[in-house]
């Protein structure tokens, strides 16, 4: 079941974000793809995706940083419950500068 989400997750990326490295030299690339802890306010805001696991983007986690992680390890990632990460499909893309 694990694998078939990760799959999911990974195809709507690859549609919806565009390769990865591709906006290295934008000052300020768009933020397509936001996915969130359900259970705490950590929130990953996604620029590109290298269609497998690699993924630049806004993390803010204890702080806002603008990194590159692991899908992967972020769709492991559970809550106290066994809460899980979903990708909040309300977020309309934006420029880094425009995040709240």
């Amino acid at each position: 079941m694990r694998s078939t989400i990760d799959n999911h997750f990974k195809d709507s990326l690859r549609r919806d974000v565009p390769p990865f490295k591709i906006t290295d030299h934008d000052e300020d690339p768009v933020v397509w793809v936001k996915l969130k802890a359900t259970w705490a306010p950590f929130e990953w805001h996604i620029i590109d995706f290298d269609g497998e696991d690699r993924c630049y983007g806004v993390v803010d986690w204890f702080g806002r940083r603008l990194i590159r992680f692991s899908l992967r390890r972020v769709l492991s990632l559970r809550g106290p419950n066994g809460e899980t990460i979903i990708r909040d499909y309300r977020f309309a893309p934006c420029r880094v500068s425009d995040l709240e």
